[in-house]
């Protein structure tokens, strides 16, 4: 696309910036539809075809997991390689791992294939990559963007929960990761290899589109804004790190607890097939809904606020599935979960930013991101061996605490403060904390 389209400055007719925002939700819909929410359809199939356990599917899932403490390595690779190339190469191995998980036979097989193979492609092409590129695009209206392509997962529960379901089906499970694998290489890698662009100045372009609104030195003026980056060794040594990445954790289990078994305890609660498709799919809409609104709130609240929010928005929506008796109550469920978990994202990738500055973002949140991936991997195994040994409403009730917990430490997150070390600080009484 010639630059004479693009917007090089203000009075432009068209910024770049919105097509890496539009393929950056794209594979994110994808990848999130198939892998992440659609493996509710993969779960059912898999004990009722073979027969396995709870805790053997959620060994395989505990695994794929576990290869998040490669994160650090991401980070790396992010700054030396750019978001394009590392989005690139692990989207080809994810798509690949996906079709040779039809042939598994056995659970040490789908460990590898599923656990395994997955995991090293997914942990490149995590939303650590992928908001890594759309925070170069943009910074004053970051917040809406981190929505829109977090929205763009739920998207993905929307189309692909239903979609997979059906082919399994339709096809057989083994058939259904086959073509999950080619829907993976054709949306989710060619396009984004084509159209990406690591940063706006390699086009000659700038952040916004050189458009500069509700920023103040280049901080956003309604909510706390670092006025200086952080290198990664001084944010490491605040609390306010930890208690955001240990606020995140306590969302993703809750988040995982459900998102992974939830298809299987409504099936075992009388609901038909196609209503647990429809239950499941459209907790996507809602997490898009969720996810848009509160990157609005963001720019305009600050994000410590609408992640204490989150939290608690996320424990309701597992506490009403415990309690649920009817369809209306199922429905509710997915309504407020959905919203729940399209909070998350926006409020997170934003809250680092604004405490430790955007040049070292990548390296700061790849340094931390192993928390999440270990809460990723032990979620599975601990909720599988409760549902085998109890049931699945424990588990869920430990996910709805848990979530609780976030809360507290969202609410404990206050700005840091700057270390005196760095000499170009300005007077942080201008910023709103």
């Amino acid at each position: 696309m010639p630059n004479s389209t693009l917007a090089k400055g203000t009075g432009t007719r068209f910024y770049y910036g919105w097509v890496i925002t539009i393929l950056a939700a794209l594979m994110y819909c994808v990848k999130s539809g198939i892998l992440l929410y659609g493996s509710g359809p993969i779960v059912d199939a898999l004990i009722k075809e073979y027969g396995w356990t709870n805790s053997e599917v959620g060994l395989a899932f505990s695994l794929k997991s576990w290869f998040g403490f490669l994160t650090p390595i991401v980070g790396w690779t992010l700054i030396k390689y750019g978001p394009r190339k590392v989005l690139w190469i692990s989207g080809l191995i994810t798509g690949i791992a996906a079709i040779l998980t039809a042939f598994a036979t056995s659970p040490i097989t789908f460990m590898f294939t599923y656990g395994v193979g997955l995991a090293i492609g997914l942990v490149f092409t995590s939303f650590l990559s992928i908001f890594a590129i759309v925070n170069n695009w943009w910074v004053s209206k970051r917040g809406l963007h981190t929505g829109i392509v977090n929205g763009a997962g739920g998207l993905g529960s929307a189309i692909f929960v239903p979609l997979v379901g059906w082919m399994i089906v339709s096809f057989g499970w083994k058939s259904a990761m086959i073509y999950s694998g080619l829907i993976i290489l054709v949306l989710a890698v060619l396009p984004q290899w084509i159209f990406f662009r690591d940063r706006p100045q390699d086009m000659g372009l700038e952040p916004d589109g050189g458009k500069v609104e509700k920023i103040e030195d280049g901080r956003p003026k309604n909510y706390y804004y670092s006025p200086v980056d952080w290198n990664v060794k001084d944010a490491l040594k605040t609390s306010q790190l930890w208690f955001i990445m240990l606020a995140w954790c306590g969302l993703t289990w809750g988040f995982i607890s459900v998102i992974i078994f939830a298809y299987t305890y409504l099936m075992g609660k009388g609901l038909t097939l196609a209503q647990v498709g429809s239950i499941q799919g459209a907790q996507g809409i809602f997490t898009i809904i969720g996810s848009v609104i509160t990157g609005l709130l963001v720019d305009k609240f600050g994000p410590r606020k609408m992640l204490i929010t989150a939290c608690l928005v996320n424990a309701a929506g597992i506490i009403i599935l415990v309690l649920a008796d009817s369809l209306a109550m199922y429905w509710t469920y997915t309504v407020i979960l959905g919203l729940g978990v399209g909070m998350t994202t926006p409020c997170v990738i934003p809250m680092i930013a604004s405490y430790f500055g955007n040049k070292n973002f990548g390296a700061i949140q790849g340094s931390v991101l192993w928390l999440t991936a270990a809460t990723a991997g032990i979620c599975p195994l601990v909720m599988g061996y409760i549902a085998d040994k109890t049931g699945y409403v424990n588990g869920f009730l430990i996910g709805a605490v848990i979530c609780l917990v976030g809360g507290v430490l969202a609410w404990a997150a206050k700005p840091p403060k700057v270390p005196t070390k760095y000499n170009n600080i300005k007077d942080e009484t201008i910023i709103k904390a």
